[in-house]
């Protein structure tokens, strides 16, 4: 959303840089766990009481754009739809 303000640089953690373009890109795809009795929610701020943007009923790839100790911001790439997740539904191992 169009929703800007400040946080303490303690909290998040760059993971990309920017191109020579000036945009930038993501760096690190990764896969969302989805458990078989479950539903995993994209949530528009990283918090669980902001609204939900997306609900995924089965495992997916994105791509991460930030990333704090808690929380994601991902890109579903297959879909085009961002949102923010917890890192405890994230998967590190694809190439």
């Amino acid at each position: 959303d169009s929703t800007q303000g400040w946080i303490l640089s303690l909290l998040v953690q760059e993971i990309q840089s920017p191109t020579p373009s000036g945009s930038s890109a993501p760096l690190s795809k990764i896969n969302i766990r989805v458990p078989s009795y479950d539903t995993v929610y994209l949530y528009s701020k990283p918090s669980f009481t902001s609204s939900i943007t997306h609900k995924l009923t089965q495992d997916q790839t994105a791509e991460i754009l930030v990333e704090t100790k808690r929380w994601a911001k991902v890109i579903l790439t297959r879909i085009n739809v961002e949102g923010w997740i917890s890192q405890d539904f994230i998967e590190r191992n694809l190439p």
